[in-house]
Parts: C-alpha cells; structure tokens; sequence
C-alpha cells in the first residue's frame, strides 16, 4: 500500500475548507482525502461490510483508476465520517462536481442524498428527495427549524416519505408557548403518517432558558412504526404517551 499523505492532515484540511465554503469548493481536498483513504487499512474493512469483491492495485498513483465499485464505497465513507447534520448543502454536492465520472458515479447512489432530510435548504430538500429515489433515509430537524419558515416548508415535504425514514433524530430548544405549539403540531403530522422502516428514534427538547415545559408526544406517536426492527428509542424532556 502506498501512503501519500497522512489522513488526518488531510482530514483537518478539509474540515477546515468545508467550515469556510460549505463543501462547495472542495474538489482538490476530496481527491487528496479520497486517494489516502482509500490505500489506508480502513478501506479493508469497508469492502467487507459491503460484501463486495473488489480487484485494484493499492499501489496506483491516480485516483482515476480506482473501479466505481469501491469509489462508491468511499464516496459513502466520507459522507459517514464528515457527516451531513445542519448542512444546507449536502456533503455529497463537491463530488458530483470534480468531474463527470463522479458526478455520474454520485447521482447514481442514492445513499449520498439520504443523510439528512429534510435539509435546511428548500430546494436541496426537493433534490435530494429527487436523487434518493426510494432508499431509506436519516429524518433529522435541528434548532432552525423553529425560527426558520423555509426549513418547516422543506419539512413539509419530506413528510410524506417517512415510510422509508430509517431513523428519526429531532432536537430542539423551545423557548416559549409559541415553540411548543410548533413542536405539538410537527409531532401531530408525524404520526400521521407510516413509519415501517423505522430503526432508532431520538427525540432531545432542550431547555436552555430555565422555563422548563417538558413536550408531551401525541398517543399513538410510534403506533405505525414495526416494533421488530426498532432498536432505540431515547427521548430527553418528553412525555411519551401511555402504551
């Protein structure tokens, strides 16, 4: 195996570069990231976990050579490893834009739009619904939702997906009546809808102001979800419903 350059330099490179142009700029970096990575050890354990058999010479100078089934294993790597929370802009953006072999390659996984849904970003929202056809998805709302009337629109949209929703992670920081009025209302929809594909739920409230109101969830809130695959459920400052 051949070493260029050591993965955590490269690592605080780029989180640095994707801090000031949220990854939009970021193609170098990523070519530099993704040529380290993928002649490190790690990329033996992906390939495992994936189950796919996979012929390249780790010796090999030009990331061009790598076949695009283990580039899509470590296209998803980076997306595991830089994350995707409260990006307006998916991480997966800067690699369909290095060159049209990996533009094709990410346009055709649907995994690298599913990270996060909805974004905080109306029409990245519309498109990463659009790319991720129908593979399962992480359901995540952060603190903007509360404040931002674009992320409850994006919001909306996603909804009707949620069959497909993998996993539901919503942490927020009501402050007044208001807040928890918005709250009510996002958990209200929620439950109207199919949750089968459901694994983990996190539901984090929480109250920085001192005006403590703990957010009770609507009967029935998990009621559609499959209790065989659900493996966690952790709620912070919430009142489940009686069962």
């Amino acid at each position: 195996r051949t070493y260029l350059v050591s993965t955590r330099e490269v690592t605080a490179l780029l989180d640095a570069h994707i801090t000031r142009a949220d990854g939009l700029q970021a193609p170098t970096l990523f070519c530099s990231y993704l040529h380290a990575w993928s002649t490190s050890s790690r990329l033996t354990s992906r390939i495992e976990e994936s189950a796919t058999s996979v012929s390249i010479n780790m010796s090999c100078r030009n990331i061009d050579d790598i076949p695009p089934e283990l580039l899509r294993i470590i296209f998803t790597a980076v997306m595991d490893d830089y994350g995707d929370k409260r990006r307006k802009i998916p991480m997966a953006v800067p690699l369909s834009q290095v060159c049209a072999r990996w533009r094709a390659m990410s346009l055709a996984t649907p995994e690298l739009w599913t990270s996060v849904l909805p974004r905080e970003n109306l029409e990245w929202t519309k498109e990463c619904l659009l790319r991720s056809t129908s593979y399962p998805f992480g359901f995540i709302i952060c603190w903007g939702y509360l404040c931002d009337e674009m992320y409850r629109k994006a919001t909306d949209l996603v909804l009707p997906h949620l069959e497909r929703a993998k996993s539901i992670d919503i942490t927020l920081d009501p402050s007044g009546t208001g807040d928890h009025g918005m709250i009510s209302d996002l958990f209200d929809r929620i439950s109207e809808f199919e949750m089968t594909s459901l694994r983990t739920v996190k539901l984090f409230m929480i109250h920085q102001n001192g005006d403590w109101e703990p957010t009770t969830l609507p009967e029935g809130f998990l009621s559609t979800a499959n209790p065989t695959l659900l493996t966690s459920i952790n709620y912070q400052d919430c009142i489940a419903p009686p069962t």
